[in-house]
This record gives C-alpha cells, structure tokens and sequence, in this order.
C-alpha cells in the first residue's frame, strides 16, 4: 500500500497530491484510512498527458480532475463515519497532518530527481528556474487542498452534508490545476531534459 501511495505521489506529480488519505502506521485511525483507500481507476504513466503545449487534452484533465475529487471526498467520507464527535474529529486531522509529512519528503525527493545531476540531460539554468517557479505554484494550490481537507474532516455532520458538494467542486478545480501547471512545465522543458527527467522518474517508481 505505502509502495502504490509513494509511485502515485511521485509519478504524476503528485501531481495529484495522494488522492485517498493514508495515515501513518502510528498515528489514530491509520487501519481505518487503509480500509477507506481507493485507488485512481483511469490508466496514467508517467508522461505527459498532451501531445504539444498548443493542444493540451483538456478532456483528459478534467476526466482526472473528476475522478480525482471524487476519490478525495469519497476518502474522507468514509473516514468520517469512524470519526463521530468533535474531539474524535480533531484527533483525525491530527493523524492527516502527520501524514503531509510523507507527502512533504516525497516531493523533495521528487524535486531532487528533477534538478539532480545523474541523468543523461542535466537541467539547464533557465529550466531550474522554470523548475523553482513550478513547485513554488503547486504547493499553492496543493495548500488549498489541504486547507479544504481539513475543513471537510472537521465539519459536524449537519455541516458536511451543506458543503460536501462545494466541498467537491473546491477538489476538482484544484486538481485540474495541478495538472494543467503540469503539462505547462514539461513543455517547458527541452525536448532531452524532459525525456531524460521522465525516464529517470519511471525508472525510480519501478524500484521504488
């Protein structure tokens, strides 16, 4: 499970931010959000979702983005129903913030093999910077995910109910963003260093 959850993170970028929540072993309710995992169901590699920068498959993006918020909100759902009161609430958010650790090293692994030098292609000046800015934008909008993460595991029933739409919504724009800020930064790369990036990555997940 944890194998499945880091390939995830890393491969597309997590890009999608570990769509169920998974807490770690120690931490309350960490049995209970293995039995409430699911996995994203649509086939993805590691590779670019579009075929050029001036055609971006946006139907793709969104279908991911769909399910994507989906999965959030059916996670957290789930895990709601082992957690009835406020304390129980609070002790939940607790363990899913201990998890964003994992997330937090993940992506700095991530971003080490992206810049990293044992590659074919190194990444140029320029394309570091490119690099900096990308990562720089998706923890904003990863932020915001778990800002609204929070919220929906916090929420008393009553209140769940009123938001979980909106709550969805929230989800789904911030997923097809992560993704578009993705397609929009492999393109910015030179042909080999995206080559060389995306191979390396593909390699690391497969022994990961």
């Amino acid at each position: 499970m944890l194998r499945l959850f880091c390939i995830f993170l890393i491969s597309l970028p997590l890009s999608l931010s570990a769509l169920s929540l998974l807490f770690p072993e120690e931490s309350s309710y960490a049995e209970e959000s293995k039995l409430c995992y699911q996995p994203l169901q649509t086939k993805i590699s590691n590779q670019s979702l579009s075929p050029s920068p001036n055609q971006i498959n946006d139907k793709l993006i969104e279908s991911l983005a769909r399910e994507s918020a989906e999965i959030r909100m059916a996670s957290i759902e789930c895990l709601r129903a082992y957690a009835k009161t406020p304390e129980e609430r609070e002790d939940m958010q607790r363990s899913y913030e201990k998890s964003l650790e994992r997330e937090d090293n993940l992506e700095a692994l991530e971003k080490k093999i992206l810049i990293g030098a044992n590659r074919e292609y190194h990444l140029t000046p320029i394309e570091i910077q490119t690099s900096e800015e990308y990562f720089q934008t998706r923890q904003i909008i990863r932020e915001g995910i778990r800002s609204f993460t929070k919220e929906a595991i916090l929420l008393s029933e009553k209140e769940f109910r009123k938001e979980k739409k909106n709550l969805q919504l929230e989800f789904y724009l911030r997923y097809g963003s992560l993704l578009r800020e993705r397609e929009k930064f492999l393109f910015r790369l030179t042909i080999e260093s995206r080559r060389s990036y995306l191979k390396f990555l593909e390699t690391f997940t497969e022994k990961g």
